[in-house]
């Protein structure tokens, strides 16, 4: 298994197939009705829906959700329905077609089953050597900003870090006024610091991705997760919008199956959606960035965070956490989290249903 589920559609995949993704998905069975067009846990899909289909039941979940696409895709089957499920709870605003119904299930209690299932879980923390760890594949502007930052502020014997400088994909720009951001040198080569994971396009795969045994985790305390999509702010079709979220990946799911603390290098409310699903975030450092969607403001904030665990000892950061990372932990692997998952997502699957029969 490469990712946490496989990417079904009505185009290429037979009935039974959407059936069974369906019913591990959101536990529900169903049977696939002519009339409607499925495409469950699409990834950057490079297909334009067909249009004779009555409604269409879209899905992301392990990646981002492709909000072009998806805009593109309902205007283009306009004015019939299109149910886009996905982990957030997205707001309707003006670039939304009014044919769109938004739904939220969360899958995150699956892809850590898969992940416990096959890298297993740690419930007997240790003080590690390292204070932080930071891993960074692509060149990305979050990225960017914290490996940048540690790299001045952060001594090398203190930290973990790889940063890899892949542009795949355009770099999101930045004002020059910035005042967090002075005296940075933001423009990186590669660094490896204390570790080289050999990682290269080829290995990326969520599963394996999902591995917390090795150095950054088991060896340094604290972790950058450095998330896929970090930005909460945006411009979309000329409207200013909060963009859905949070998501995580197993970027997030490693701290937590090596139980480790972290700061969440990521969407805003990333710490508020998983206390909403039960964990713990009380790790002994500031969290004021969680509630800030400014980009540029929160990353202030994220660098304050680390000032603050930079100055302070290990140990006391260890203990400090210690009790918040066991029960992580603990909530995965008693079903806990499974149970928390399905409560929230109860109303909405039963809408789900509704729109099915």
């Amino acid at each position: 298994m490469s990712d946490f589920f496989p990417t079904f559609n009505s185009l290429q995949h037979r009935n039974s197939d959407i059936e069974s993704l369906f019913e591990v998905l959101y536990d529900a069975s169903i049977s696939v009705k002519p009339d409607t067009f499925f495409g469950l846990n699409l990834q950057w899909p490079k297909f334009d829906l067909p249009t004779q289909y009555r409604q269409y039941i879209i899905s992301f979940h392990t990646e981002y959700v492709d909000l072009e696409w998806t805009i593109k895709q309902a205007q283009i089957v306009y004015p019939k329905q299109l149910v886009l499920i996905s982990e957030f709870d997205i707001a309707q605003h003006p670039a939304w077609p009014d044919n769109v119904v938004c739904l939220q299930q969360r899958t995150i209690h699956k892809q850590l089953t898969v992940a416990v299932m096959h890298h297993g879980y740690c419930n007997n923390p240790t003080v590690p050597q390292y204070k932080f760890s930071s891993l960074s594949f692509r060149a990305d502007q979050y990225k960017i900003f914290v490996t940048a930052f540690l790299l001045k502020h952060v001594s090398k014997d203190n930290m973990i870090l790889t940063f890899h400088n892949q542009k795949l994909g355009p770099i999101a720009s930045w004002p020059n006024d910035i005042q967090a951001l002075q005296g940075l040198d933001l423009n990186l080569s590669v660094q490896f610091i204390n570790f080289n994971d050999q990682f290269d396009r080829t290995k990326n795969r969520p599963v394996a991705n999902a591995c917390w045994q090795i150095p950054p985790f088991q060896n340094s305390l604290i972790n950058l997760t450095n998330e896929s999509v970090a930005s909460s702010y945006s411009m979309f079709k000329s409207n200013s919008i909060i963009l859905p979220g949070p998501y995580f990946t197993e970027k997030t799911f490693k701290p937590l199956l090596s139980a480790r603390p972290f700061i969440a290098v990521g969407q805003f409310e990333s710490l508020k959606e998983l206390q909403a699903l039960g964990f713990s975030t009380d790790f002994g450092l500031p969290n004021d960035y969680d509630n800030d969607p400014g980009n540029f403001s929160r990353i202030e904030k994220i660098f304050y965070a680390i000032e603050y665990a930079n100055s302070t000892d290990i140990k006391k950061l260890f203990d400090t956490s210690f009790d918040s990372v066991i029960h992580n932990v603990n909530h995965i692997v008693n079903g806990a989290l499974s149970g928390r998952c399905q409560d929230l997502n109860s109303y909405h699957k039963k809408l789900l249903v509704t729109y099915l029969n």
